[in-house]
């Protein structure tokens, strides 16, 4: 059958660093990533909350070939067509000067935290902080976010030390609607990884669809919509090792 995988980064492919710019895909899953695209029958798309840079110097300046989707679907990748394509160039962004406003003003009493811009979505990072001081903060912020921006086209989320504000249509789950709708050749069987809250659309997205077969699996034991788990990070490899062993 033909397969095609939607793949989370952080806290999936990857282990979840101290700070965003000291996580690295480790070589094991970087190869077991190349035999998956190798194989006749597989497909995927790397499905990252990360901006487009990074995703650059991650994997299309190693020219590995992967297909991507940076900030949640609003930018994506494909190797043949070597430029980056806006999947929601007429989405408002003038929900952030108001965010920055707040976010700063949070930075500035939480030490170690810091404000990461993506373009469509903007991350508030406090891992790094004082726990439950942060944690207090984090609450806060998230109250005052949801409030603020309640009649916008953006939404807040809370995930792993970190609070995320991006717009309505940066979305995991619209897009692999528009993914799927838009491939010439449809696959039979989808499998979605994700660890965190933005993996979620994604999940609800895929999980009831009549026109393909969809296995939606949770990195983590966090409560989820996926009907499957994978306890920790470290058992991503070993999935795709087994999963690689039964399709050769």
């Amino acid at each position: 059958k033909k397969i095609l995988f939607f793949l989370d980064f952080d806290g999936t492919l990857s282990p979840i660093a101290s700070h965003p710019k000291e996580v690295k895909l480790e070589s094991k899953t970087l190869e077991l990533l190349q035999l998956l695209k190798k194989h006749q029958n597989c497909d995927f798309v790397i499905l990252s909350g990360r901006d487009k840079e990074f995703l650059e110097e991650e994997f299309i300046d190693q020219d590995f070939g992967f297909k991507l989707a940076a900030c949640h679907g609003a930018y994506s990748y494909v190797p043949n067509e070597h430029a980056w394509i806006n999947n929601i160039s007429n989405s408002p962004l003038r929900w952030k000067d108001n965010v920055f406003e707040i976010l700063d003003l949070y930075t500035k009493r939480t030490p170690g935290s810091f404000i990461e811009d993506k373009g469509h979505a903007i991350t508030w990072h406090y891992r790094q902080s004082p726990k439950d001081f942060s944690d207090f903060l984090a609450t806060k912020l998230f109250l005052e976010l949801e409030e603020n921006l309640a009649n916008t086209p953006a939404v807040v989320s809370r995930g792993k030390k970190i609070i995320e504000i991006k717009s309505i249509h940066a979305s995991k789950g619209f897009f692999v609607e528009k993914w799927l709708q838009d491939l010439k050749t449809k696959p039979e069987v989808v499998i979605a990884l994700g660890d965190d809250t933005t993996d979620e659309d994604m999940f609800y997205a895929l999980r009831d669809r009549k026109d393909v077969e969809s296995y939606c699996i949770k990195v983590g034991s966090e409560k989820s919509v996926a009907a499957y788990h994978l306890e920790e990070q470290s058992q991503v490899n070993l999935f795709f090792e087994k999963f690689l062993n039964e399709i050769r």
